[in-house]
């Protein structure tokens, strides 16, 4: 007779765990437009893990093996009786004929933001942002457990390594045999303990700040806020990957802008006229008040349906880019979301009224809809400054 050892399935379980992951990949690869708009990731700053639907994937079961379903048996029978299981046959109901196919499967599974961001990163080739080590860098200190040792206090007592010594020990000894014991009870030695040693590290964090700037004007409907959220968080979660302690403020506007609290800015209705230059003074204010472009990078992120007001805010705005806000930031990014409502018109303004030298800074993405949102993404970061 054959023997399973318990090793022996949990090497298997772990080569099954990776493969379902590497699966999981594979599929969030090839929807990776339909993940990165879904709801689920929206709003969940600071999250690790998001539950998220995975279509046409099956977890990994024990089943049958076709070959050996079924079959001849022992005991009494008659032939055409059925077999135990199988059941009488019954008249069916409704029109149409069989299929043969399997139904699309779908599991929910929870996915790491990070991973998420390094799929969009190799998807899209995205390049890491460039250290022009001009920027004034805020030196920290943190303290680090990364070391350990045999003696040290309790409260330094690292538990989970203790006791793995002492079964490891237990074992070796021939004190302990998991296969017929598998809730062992054991002694944990001076030799067995081990304790956490602790450091202190220098970290040097450059500055940087998103600005980040939304119409909330009447032309601008819940489907088009719903892009702009989207894609500020996925935009928001590059750069925390590439700056440490990144600050981040939100402003919204439609005639007037005001600077609002995240929960705000991801959850505001619409309404009102839109003057643009009311979001680029506040832009303009903060550069010189509160984010000195000399010590931050600084981001500006503008979405709007690209209607604004009149010919006289247009040249506002471009006075504010041209003379204050584009010399001074390491990026301008300006999305226009297409709407029924808007004009559009705004993009034409930055295209024409700005040359080529004022344009050095600033990128322009358009969005129709949902589907648009990565290949925005992509033209905002592939910069990489």
């Amino acid at each position: 007779m054959s023997s399973i050892h318990l090793t022996d399935i949990v090497r298997h379980g772990e080569r099954e765990k990776k493969r379902l992951q590497e699966k999981i990949k594979e599929k969030v690869k090839q929807g990776l437009k339909q993940y990165v708009t879904d709801e689920s990731f929206v709003g969940q700053q600071g999250k690790k893990y998001v539950r998220v639907p995975i279509y046409g994937l099956r977890l990994p079961r024990f089943e049958v093996d076709p070959s050996k379903r079924g079959g001849v048996g022992q005991g009494d029978g008659k032939p055409g009786q059925p077999l135990p299981g199988q059941g009488q046959p019954q008249p069916g109901q409704g029109q149409g004929q069989a299929g043969n196919d399997e139904g699309e499967h779908q599991i929910e599974v929870d996915v790491n933001i990070d991973e998420m961001l390094d799929i969009i990163g190799e998807t899209l080739e995205l390049p890491n942002i460039q250290d022009k080590g001009k920027k004034k860098k805020i030196i920290s200190e943190r303290i680090r457990y990364d070391n350990l040792r045999k003696v040290g206090p309790e409260a330094t007592l690292d538990i989970r390594r203790t006791i793995k010594n002492a079964i490891t020990r237990s074992i070796a000894c021939g004190l302990y045999d998991p296969l017929v014991d598998p809730e062992p009870v054991f002694e944990i030695t001076k030799d067995d303990k081990r304790h956490k040693v602790w450091e202190v590290v220098t970290q040097k964090t450059t500055n940087a700040v998103i600005i980040a700037m939304m119409d909330i004007s009447g032309s601008m409907g819940e489907e088009q806020k719903e892009i702009v959220r989207t894609e500020m968080f996925w935009l928001e979660s590059w750069l925390k990957r590439q700056y440490n302690g990144l600050e981040i403020v939100y402003i919204v506007h439609d005639t007037k802008a005001q600077i609002v609290d995240q929960e705000v800015f991801y959850n505001i209705s619409e309404g009102g006229g839109t003057n643009i230059s009311s979001a680029y003074q506040l832009c303009k204010r903060l550069m010189e008040t509160t984010y000195d472009p000399k010590d931050w990078n600084i981001y500006p992120f503008h979405f709007s349906d690209g209607d604004n007001w009149s010919g006289e805010d247009d040249a506002l705005c471009i006075d504010l880019l041209k003379n204050y806000i584009l010399p001074h930031c390491n990026q301008f990014s300006y999305a226009q979301v297409v709407s029924k409502w808007g004009s559009g018109k705004f993009k034409e303004v930055l295209e024409t009224k700005l040359d080529s030298t004022d344009r050095k800074n600033l990128v322009v993405s358009v969005i129709k809809d949902k589907e648009g949102i990565l290949d925005s993404i992509k033209e905002f970061l592939k910069a990489g400054k």
